[in-house]
């Protein structure tokens, strides 16, 4: 990976029908990968203040990203500002 993300998404998608004949699609990706990812291509670009809104705490798919943020800022050798880090509720407003 150059300057640029790549198109891949690494994980799974499954599919079950539940006994109302609805779908349930589960996505399951690399959660921590993704983050830390993302955050070493914004380094790249020379960012050193990355903020991070995680989804809710209590989820196993928000500490990861969590964790993958903060394994790229640590290996970039920069400081840990929790001041940045913010749980939301995977919603855009959540964002603002």
């Amino acid at each position: 990976m150059d300057d640029k993300l790549d198109g891949n998404v690494n994980g799974s998608l499954n599919g079950k029908m539940d006994g109302k004949r609805k779908v349930t699609i589960a996505a399951i990706a690399r959660e921590a990968d993704g983050a830390l990812r993302a955050t070493e291509y914004l380094l790249r670009l020379g960012h050193r203040r990355i903020g991070f809104i995680a989804g809710p705490p209590q989820l196993l798919c928000s500490r990861a990203r969590l964790d993958g943020y903060r394994t790229a800022l640590e290996a970039a050798g920069l400081p840990m500002d929790h001041r940045l880090e913010h749980a939301g509720n995977f919603y855009h407003e959540a964002g603002r």
